[in-house]
């Protein structure tokens, strides 16, 4: 029997991870193939779990987010600020997720929403209108902290909030002091914490 794919061959394995969807990928072509395993391959490397990076920094990932979120938005996905920032971690569509895919981090990804053959197209940056969907606003949100930490060196986690609120280039410009810091911003600072703190 000829075998127009080859990756069915590897993929339809009994040991491979892809093997429950061997038959889905049987289906397509070549080239579509191609497309849709850089996608798949792409959104599992993209999900690493960022959790080291801050534990060696004392920092509780999981309860620093959920903290965030609570403040941001209460847990709405559909909150909308009159700034402009959107759903639960209340991204800013010209800072956070503009810099999240300048930054050429994995966006979009059709083929995991929607297995459709008809569906499937490359990966490409988040837009605005995607900022709604929980986990997509999460990433971005969660992602955007780890920077702030690891890549503009915030050494704490007040810094690090001081940034995610009243920005990066102005506690910069203020000499790291979150004192000098907007009443918003400090107060936004003292209310994380104190969830923070009380989940810990």
């Amino acid at each position: 029997m000829t075998c127009h794919n080859p990756f069915i061959i590897v993929f339809g394995s009994s040991n491979s991870p892809l093997q429950p969807f061997s038959q889905f990928i049987g289906r397509l072509s070549l080239k579509t193939t191609i497309i849709a395993l850089i996608a798949y391959f792409a959104l599992f490397l993209s999900s690493c779990d960022l959790k080291p990076a801050f534990a060696e920094q004392g920092i509780n990932w999981d309860k620093l987010v959920s903290s965030v979120i609570m403040v941001e938005s209460k847990g709405n996905p559909n909150a909308v600020s009159p700034q402009g920032c959107i759903g639960l971690m209340q991204i800013n569509p010209n800072g956070a997720l503009k810099e999240y895919n300048q930054c050429g981090m994995t966006g979009w990804i059709k083929i995991a929403e929607y297995p459709n053959p008809k569906d499937i197209g490359s990966i490409t940056p988040f837009a605005e209108e995607d900022l709604i969907i929980p986990r997509v606003n999460k990433k971005i949100g969660t992602w955007y902290l780890h920077r702030l930490h690891n890549h503009y060196k915030c050494p704490t986690i007040e810094h690090i909030l001081g940034a995610y609120n009243g920005g990066i280039t102005r506690l910069k410009k203020n000499n790291w002091d979150i004192n000098k810091m907007s009443y918003e911003t400090r107060n936004y600072v003292k209310k994380v914490m104190k969830l923070y703190n009380e989940e810990l």
